[in-house]
């Protein structure tokens, strides 16, 4: 039997990004079989947002620099 990672619960606004790299994204809802729903500007827009689901287990807390 193999063991379930741990997940740490992740709240509606936190951002995160997916472990295996891509743009940070910011958790805005989450689905029935519970993933994550995330929004996210694909680089180079500003004005169209990409949402998608992902599950909790691909997602990281993302390290956002202070601007």
């Amino acid at each position: 039997m193999s063991a379930q990672p741990e997940v740490r619960a992740m709240q509606v606004g936190e951002t995160v990004q997916l472990k295996s790299g891509g743009p940070i994204m910011t958790i805005t809802g989450s689905g029935g079989d519970g993933s994550l729903q995330c929004m996210w500007f694909p680089e180079g827009s500003t004005a169209q947002a990409s949402v998608g689901y992902f599950p909790a287990t691909a997602l990281q807390a993302a390290r956002v620099p202070n601007y």
